[in-house]
Formats: C-alpha cells, sequence, structure tokens
C-alpha cells in the first residue's frame, strides 16, 4: 500500500449462531460491543491482528451470556468408571 494511503482497520465479532431469545438480546448486543472495542483498542495500540482478535475472544469467553469459557456447559460422563470432565461450547 503507497504511504499516502490511509489503511483501514476493523474488527467484527458474532456471538453465537442461533436465534438469540428475548432475554438475553441486549447483554448479548452489549457483549459483542465490549469486545469489539477491546480487540479495536489493541489495534489502534499498534498490537498485531492476532492480539487483537485474542483480546475480542478472551472478553468474550469472559461473558456469561456466550456458551464459550465461562458460559461454556460443563458436562461430566462416566463410562465404566472412566470419569470424563469437558466444557461445552456451542
Amino acid at each position: 500500500m503507497p504511504s499516502n494511503q490511509k489503511q483501514t482497520i476493523s474488527i467484527i465479532v458474532h456471538g453465537g449462531a442461533y436465534a438469540i431469545p428475548t432475554e438475553i438480546k441486549e447483554p448479548s448486543v452489549q457483549g459483542c460491543q465490549t469486545a469489539c472495542k477491546k480487540g479495536f483498542e489493541k489495534l489502534l495500540k499498534g498490537f498485531s491482528a492476532v492480539d487483537a482478535v485474542e483480546a475480542a475472544i478472551r472478553c468474550l469467553e469472559d461473558n456469561e451470556v456466550f456458551d464459550a469459557g465461562t458460559g461454556s456447559v460443563l458436562v461430566l460422563s462416566c463410562l465404566f468408571f472412566d470419569l470424563k470432565c469437558e466444557c461445552r461450547q456451542t
């Protein structure tokens, strides 16, 4: 890119691929906006795109509205005493 052209930066996140229930619609929108801001702040400060994406993802994972990280579903299963524990995300 020639040095006389401005570079446009963008970051986009989504908080799920399903019909979001009405009761969590606003918190979902706010959570996505906050995640975008966190990632965008990194880009404005000169951090790499990977750092920006990581900041946005951490923000989503720390938000209980989303089925990731803190909001994921703990699943315990036992098959002949072989106990398995995992967090499922959608």
